[in-house]
């Protein structure tokens, strides 16, 4: 099954905060409570951190104040996007 390919930064700065509707973040936020930050970095240049703050998720440019950054190819990036590459797609 072919996904269509996805713009790393539109993504970011549109598509995942719309995804973070208020019921979502606050399991998020619950689930990642006393975790520090997390950055994905594309080996194709780019990256964004996600970082709890208070009820709510940051997601910001970047990845040089993130505690944890993982580096992936844009094709691995797009199969955790689209689930692939998450245990429930595996």
């Amino acid at each position: 099954m072919a996904f269509p390919s996805l713009d790393f930064d539109l993504y970011h700065r549109d598509t995942l905060p719309l995804v973070l509707d208020a019921d979502r973040e606050a399991l998020v936020v619950r689930a990642v409570r006393g975790l520090g930050s997390l950055a994905l970095r594309l080996r194709e240049g780019g990256a964004y951190s996600y970082r709890p703050i208070g009820n709510r998720i940051e997601i910001a440019a970047g990845d040089a104040d993130a505690d944890t950054v993982i580096e992936l190819d844009r094709e691995g990036w797009e199969g955790l996007v689209h689930e692939l590459e998450a245990p429930a797609g595996l």
